[in-house]
């Protein structure tokens, strides 16, 4: 069933899923940051008693709780599987970002109830039932989002990315296993998306799976790795920046070794990055931000001297950033 043109439509309506998620990723990147500086800080690999902190702490805290985040470009899919660097909080702007999240928050609601409205009087429409769902992630009430998705996946069992926000939900609330199936069926339907590993390697580790979390991405690793058409220059083969690569996959893969204290283990996995694929920045950003939190700056400083000379001009800047926390 579909909605009358006399009935009032939230701008939501009618847009892909995927682009009704744009909003949880841009509140989720400052939410992000916030969150790690506040609750928990940069992680010492050195320090013992810090990783047995960090390992207790679920993985969803470390990139934002309960946030839907989804890859909506390069740099964001880039970001999300480097390893943790140090986080610098700048406090100019904070006031202004507060007062700004208040209104959002208020139009969020709003928008809720609109689509409730819709729903209430249209049950079978689809565009209102994703409309609460993704309104009450965007607000935190993710007990709420968690059904509501669920009665989404079951009238659209293929939809990827309500698979993808159920994952993120449910790893939320806490339910790690759901989680982790949320993501094993998106992944039968997209086997090919960084983002959906990204997501079941973070709800493995969440369950208290580390192991198994870095064996499921060397299997993948090693596929990609027999495929001809995966072992190309990424940038000229690969057009969906969400597509995982063999580079990508690494990075993913060492990002898991670093979290879970095994640095020498992620260092060799950058360093086969480097070797495979030595005229690519993302291998020498990766181990320069590594060998920084390990306090190795001089050598972290020239991975970053070179992964800025080999990074494509749009993305220097993102060296730049990494190389200045």
């Amino acid at each position: 069933m579909t909605i009358s043109s006399s009935q009032e439509k939230s701008p939501m309506i009618g847009q892909s899923f995927e682009e009704k998620l744009q909003a949880i990723k841009r509140s989720a990147e400052e939410k992000k940051r916030l969150d790690q500086q506040k609750m928990y800080g940069p992680i010492d690999y050195d320090d013992v008693e810090t990783t047995k902190e960090s390992k207790a702490v679920s993985f969803p805290v470390k990139i934002g709780i309960g946030i839907a985040v989804v890859v909506f470009g390069l740099i964001f899919a880039f970001g999300d599987i480097l390893p943790s660097g140090p986080t610098n909080v700048q406090k100019a702007g904070t006031a202004s970002q507060q007062e700004r999240d208040l209104k959002d928050s208020s139009q969020l609601k709003e928008q809720l109830q609109r689509f409730l409205t819709i729903l209430k009087d249209n049950p079978d429409n689809l565009d209102a039932l994703e409309g609460v769902a993704v309104s009450y992630a965007e607000i935190g009430e993710f007990a709420k989002a968690e059904p509501t998705l669920l009665q989404l996946v079951e009238k659209k069992p293929m939809d990827v990315e309500a698979l993808r926000l159920l994952g993120e939900v449910q790893n939320a609330l806490g339910k790690f296993s759901e989680c982790v199936n949320s993501y094993r069926k998106a992944l039968k339907i997209s086997p090919r998306s960084i983002t959906l590993w990204k997501g079941l390697s973070e709800g493995l580790v969440s369950q208290g799976n580390p192991e198994l979390a870095i064996k499921e991405i060397i299997s993948e690793r090693d596929r990609l790795r027999t495929s001809k058409q995966e072992n190309v220059d990424n940038k000229e083969q690969i057009s969906d920046p969400d597509e995982a690569t063999w580079i990508q996959i690494n990075l993913l893969l060492g990002k898991l070794y670093a979290e879970w204290d095994h640095t020498t283990d992620a260092l060799a996995v950058y360093d086969s990055i480097i070797k495979s694929n030595p005229d690519d920045f993302q291998g020498y950003l990766a181990k320069g931000i590594l060998l920084k939190k390990q306090e190795q700056k001089g050598e972290a400083e020239r991975m970053f001297i070179q992964a800025k000379f080999l990074a494509p001009e749009n993305l220097k800047s993102l060296v730049d950033r990494y190389s200045k926390q």
